[in-house]
């Protein structure tokens, strides 16, 4: 997959690089990511268990070993991921208020 929007997650680990698990966790997803060829979301749910899709294109990752979560829109068809949101859980429940 083409992942865009990774100036999001660059300085997401720069400003949480202490963070080891957060870290090791966003760049592990990258490097899945990039090596993909997701046609559906079950793809994304036989290895990312923890994934849940709020809706056809959109799906939230989070990370057992962090207080992480990505917000990403898919387009399977191009085989594009585009990351609209990475942060804390915190943080993603703010942008989730804000919506409301």
């Amino acid at each position: 997959m083409k992942v865009n929007g990774l100036d999001l997650l660059r300085r997401f680990l720069d400003e949480h690089c202490r963070d080891l698990a957060i870290c090791a966790a966003l760049q592990s997803w990258l490097c899945e990511a990039r090596a993909a060829n997701w046609a559906s979301f079950k793809d994304i749910e036989t290895r990312f268990q923890l994934a849940t899709r709020i809706n056809p294109n959109r799906v939230i990752f989070a990370f057992p070993n962090g207080d992480c979560r990505l917000l990403v829109q898919i387009s399977f068809a191009c085989a594009v991921v585009l990351v609209l949101f990475v942060g804390t859980s915190r943080e993603f429940e703010a942008i989730q208020a804000e919506e409301s």
